[in-house]
């Protein structure tokens, strides 16, 4: 079996909505939408690889605030262990890279990698997360 991708992925809520954008072109799920996060890098912490990532692909400071239940998905090209941090905007920002605010009735109309069904049904339950201390 090949290595397991540690993922750090921010979970942006402000006010009843959450920070989604659309995947990459030259991803194999492009076409797909996602909560800002990619790959943990050696000696980071998940908390502050979710915090790098959504500045670096939503342009947007965020503050950790809980941990969602992590998940391991595996999809034909990748395994990967999904970590959800919990983070709320921490000031003004304008976004970018097609990253928008999505109300939590309206998520599950967007299409997004099976390895967020999880992550979903919790946020659709209002399931609130683990705090961080």
């Amino acid at each position: 079996m090949s290595e397991i991708k540690k993922i750090a992925i921010a979970v942006v809520e402000d006010n009843g909505r959450f920070l989604v954008g659309p995947r990459c072109s030259d991803d194999p799920l492009n076409g797909l939408n996602e909560f800002p996060g990619g790959k943990v890098e050696p000696g980071e912490t998940v908390v502050a690889a979710a915090i790098r990532e959504c500045n670096e692909e939503a342009g947007i400071e965020v503050r950790a605030v809980g941990f969602y239940p992590m998940t391991i998905h595996h999809y034909d090209h990748v395994s990967v262990e999904l970590n959800f941090i919990a983070c709320v905007p921490a000031g003004e920002s304008e976004l970018q890279n097609e990253f928008r605010w999505i109300e939590r009735e309206l998520l599950a109309e967007y299409a997004f990698p099976e390895g967020n069904a999880e992550i979903l049904a919790t946020l659709a339950n209002q399931t609130t997360p683990k705090p961080l201390f």
